[in-house]
């Protein structure tokens, strides 16, 4: 990290707040008997899973179209 200048900052609260993430999937599942749908069964967080899948399938568009070749148009006359 310090090779390539991230702070620590940033990396420590990730690991902290991923921690408690898992716990709280974990207690979600135990709760729906394993069912991932307890994730979209209120209206807010239904739109922040379509905010994130929005986001994914976004990156992914941008991503595809930089790499896209170019194609040269021949000018007529």
């Amino acid at each position: 990290m310090r090779k390539f200048a991230y702070p620590i900052a940033p990396m420590v609260l990730a690991t902290v707040i991923a921690q408690m993430m898992e716990m709280s999937l974990g207690q979600s599942m135990l709760m729906s008997q394993g069912s991932i749908f307890i994730l979209f069964t209120r209206p807010i967080s239904g739109a922040f899973m379509a905010l994130a899948i929005a986001s994914i399938i976004r990156g992914i568009w941008l991503q595809m179209r930089t790499h896209a070749p170019e194609v040269a148009l021949e000018e007529v006359d």
